[in-house]
C-alpha cells in the first residue's frame, strides 16, 4: 500500500473493530480519529505501510482493535 500523511489526513476514513470483527465506531477523518487514539498521523501511516494492509492492530485503554483504513 502506498500510503501519504496528507492522503490519510484528507481523503480516508476508519472503521474501529474489535477482535471479534465487530464493528466498534466508524470515523469521517484523521482529526476525529485521533481524539480516541494517542498516535501521531506519521506514525499510524508507518504501521499501514510495514503492515502493507489497511488493517492495523491498535491497543486502546490496554484492549486490541482492529483500525481499518478506506478513501
Amino acid at each position: 500500500m502506498s500510503y501519504t500523511s496528507k492522503d490519510f489526513r484528507n481523503n480516508n476514513f476508519f472503521v474501529l473493530y474489535d477482535l471479534n470483527d465487530e464493528v466498534v465506531c466508524y470515523f469521517d477523518d484523521f482529526n476525529e480519529l485521533s481524539r480516541y487514539i494517542n498516535f501521531r498521523l506519521c506514525d499510524l501511516v508507518r504501521n499501514y505501510k510495514v503492515s502493507n494492509s489497511n488493517v492495523i492492530t491498535i491497543i486502546i485503554d490496554n484492549k486490541k482493535f482492529k483500525l481499518a483504513t478506506f478513501c
